[in-house]
């Protein structure tokens, strides 16, 4: 059973693992759901952390990211991923997998993209959950 870290000073403690100049926990995003989406504000942008749940496995989460690298910050067409401190595209917590994105109008677009690859038979098939 996954951990709750639906608090804030959960998720402050998550976003430690970005280098983000002063951020501020906003709006949460689809609280319906068994995944944590929400926006991050800081001096100098918006951000969405997206937080996946501990079943999914981490191999889904890597594919993910890699969608997300091809289709954000190589290709434009769908909301770029940040490093972590340490280099790496996304953090655990024993509750969810975390990864965080530029919150932009591509978010929409980023999901368009997905279905052309999808119906395209790319590698990325299926991968990309925006």
């Amino acid at each position: 059973m996954c951990a709750d870290v639906r608090n804030n000073n959960q998720i402050e403690t998550i976003l430690g693992s970005w280098n983000l100049d002063h951020p501020q926990i906003g709006e949460q995003f689809q609280k319906e759901s068994d995944r944590l989406v929400f926006k991050i504000k800081t001096d100098s942008q918006d951000f969405i952390l997206k937080g996946i749940p501990c079943g999914v496995p981490e191999t889904t989460v890597e594919s993910n990211v890699r969608a997300h690298l091809f289709l954000g910050n190589e290709n434009g067409m769908a909301p770029k991923l940040y490093p972590t401190k340490t280099g790496t595209y996304y953090v655990s917590n024993q509750s969810h997998w975390f990864y965080l994105m530029e919150f932009s109008d591509k978010m929409c677009a980023g999901s368009v993209a997905a279905a052309v690859l999808t119906k395209r038979g790319n590698i990325y098939k299926g991968m990309l959950t925006i």
